[in-house]
């Protein structure tokens, strides 16, 4: 009888598993005007750090510096706030990632334009700027990087030495720059723990390239994910438009190889992730359909490279609908699977559902198998436009997803204002927790007659 009851509990988990989950419960935060989400971590005490920028200045957001700020919202493991922090200066400040500090602070990354405020300086037409703060969110240094160009910041994490490095796009030949190559190059800066440069590096060619995306590798070296015009310097070829282009580095910041990836129309790069082979698999989306790229659906899909150590290409996917799909954030899976986040306009294709019109998006998320094949896909939204920008597989076997919505309706009971935060905690039934502000939300979905593959 224990043997029966044992396969039959197995039988039932691998089925619920290989589902699509459902929420298990949703929130936004903001204020009246547009507030959006570009990034999110799991915080140590389970909870989680988004950030973003922000023009409110009322409701869940403190007082607004200038247009647009630097905004840092902290929640609980349930979703429920418990501070949002803004940071800036009176001109236009764009935050695009957040790292979890070892001393249980943040550090936010993005780029500002003008000085005043939280800003002392600025070098250039843009500088990089980082904001430190403690596990309050309280700032406790900011620093600004680059010279007379203009520097774009885009992705950081917290390296195993303690410090950080960090990548994006530089177009300067001067300040804290040095070996640029053209128009604009990946720029890729290693910090010691209190924001000193250690070394910087310069990779490109002389079109434009622009780094989205860092991982640190098991060899104690980056990997950087690009995107580039460039087909001279330090890229080996460009295919068409624009391409993915793939930079390992080493621990020292010396490049050891650089391979693009595209076909003759634009391929934007968003995500880079080391794969437990040793390889390297990265997302974001394209237009082509000939060169490196196949089965493009419709006009814009999310595109997925799989690479060897020294990037040569092992297999490609693109996944979408005859609408456009696009690939923002990527994960790896305790079981060596993928997911993927973005937004999706489809209906048809690979995608079962769409709340609003083509035009308007919906979060989409998608499980892959080490082979790249759809496991399970989900839209979530409403009939407003709602982005899906940052995704995490929590070790309960949970997902956490974060990005911007302006819907309210279908699986969005409450936005603010314009647009604001939104974070979704997704799950099944039998995950449902005391504590929970909704609760699992699978019977009134249901009820509504919407399911998802």
């Amino acid at each position: 009888m224990k043997t029966l009851f044992s396969i039959s509990f197995l039988l039932i988990s691998i089925s619920l598993y290989s589902q699509a989950p459902d929420i298990l419960w949703e929130h936004t935060y903001g204020g009246t005007l547009n507030d959006e989400a570009h990034a999110m971590r799991q915080t140590p005490d389970g909870g989680f750090i988004l950030a973003g920028t922000s023009y409110s200045s009322d409701l869940d957001i403190p007082d607004n510096y200038g247009s647009r700020d630097y905004c840092l919202v902290k929640t609980d493991a349930y979703g429920n706030l418990e501070w949002a922090h803004n940071y800036g200066g009176p001109g236009t400040d764009f935050c695009e990632d957040v790292a979890c500090a070892y001393d249980g602070g943040f550090i936010a990354i993005g780029y500002v334009l003008v000085p005043g405020g939280d800003i002392p300086e600025t070098f250039g037409s843009s500088d990089i700027w980082l904001v430190k703060t403690d596990i309050d969110g309280n700032l406790i240094w900011q620093k600004n990087y680059g010279g007379a160009g203009a520097e774009i910041g885009e992705c950081i994490i917290q390296t195993s030495d303690g410090g950080y490095v960090f990548s994006g796009e530089s177009s300067s030949i001067d300040g804290d720059v040095t070996g640029q190559h053209g128009s604009g190059d990946v720029w890729v800066v290693k910090l010691d723990a209190d924001g000193n440069i250690q070394w910087q590096k310069c990779v490109g060619g002389t079109e434009l390239d622009h780094a989205y995306s860092i991982d640190e590798t098991t060899d104690g070296g980056f990997i950087v994910l690009a995107d580039s015009y460039s087909s001279d310097g330090d890229v080996d070829v460009n295919h068409g438009e624009k391409d993915y282009l793939l930079c390992k580095l080493d621990g020292s910041g010396n490049l050891e190889w650089a391979h693009a990836y595209g076909g003759s129309g634009n391929e934007w790069a968003h995500s880079v992730k080391q794969t437990p082979d040793g390889g390297y698999i990265a997302a974001g989306y394209t237009e082509s359909n000939d060169g490196d790229v196949s089965g493009n659906h419709g006009t814009y899909d999310v595109w997925l490279i799989k690479t060897d150590s020294i990037g040569n290409l092992e297999w490609q996917k693109c996944l979408g609908g005859s609408a456009g799909d696009y690939g923002y954030d990527l994960k790896i899976g305790n079981d060596n699977n993928f997911f993927v986040t973005g937004i999706s306009g489809s209906d048809d294709g690979d995608v079962t559902l769409h709340y609003g019109s083509p035009f308007l998006a919906d979060v989409w998320i998608i499980q892959l198998d080490i082979a790249g094949e759809i496991q399970w896909q989900k839209t979530i939204g409403g009939t407003q436009s709602d982005w899906g920008f940052a995704f995490m597989n929590l070790s309960d076997s949970t997902y956490v997803v974060s990005g911007l919505t302006g819907s309210t309706d279908y699986d969005v009971e409450l936005t603010h204002g314009l647009q604001d935060f939104w974070l979704v905690k997704l799950g099944f039934c039998a995950q449902s927790q005391p504590g929970m502000p909704t609760g699992c939300r699978w019977l009134r979905r249901s009820q509504l007659g919407f399911h998802n593959m």
